[in-house]
């Protein structure tokens, strides 16, 4: 899962350090890799990393299941009923906020780069 997105970067990162390279080029390849990660987190594919992830475990006879543990509950306030988040769910969680991340500090960048320079 991740490869895909530092394969994005990579590419980015090295024609952003070209020579060639001016800030319209890299607002543009700093827009195209905000939508990139976008469409990544948008297609939601986290369930289909976890099926190659744990058939790439299985060919090498290594446990493919999260671990078990205590289901931790979650309470907004108090007339909220808690919330059951599994390891799962959990898991997705933290990716979504990991692509988030990665899409804000971004677009921060290109807001920067227009600001100071557009």
């Amino acid at each position: 899962m991740w490869s895909e997105v530092l394969v994005k970067l990579d590419c980015t990162n090295k024609s952003l350090q070209g020579k060639s390279a001016t800030l319209d080029v890299a607002s543009n390849l700093l827009s195209g890799l905000a939508k990139n990660i976008q469409h990544l987190r948008d297609e939601g594919e986290v369930h289909k990393y976890e099926a190659k992830a744990k058939n790439v475990c299985d060919s090498m006879s290594i446990k493919s299941s999260f671990t078990v543990k205590r289901l931790r509950k979650v309470e907004r306030m108090t007339e909220d009923e808690a919330h059951l988040i599994c390891a799962e769910k959990s898991f997705e969680l933290e990716c979504f906020k990991v692509y988030d991340r990665l899409i804000s500090e971004i677009k921060k960048q290109i807001r920067y780069l227009s600001h100071h320079f557009f």
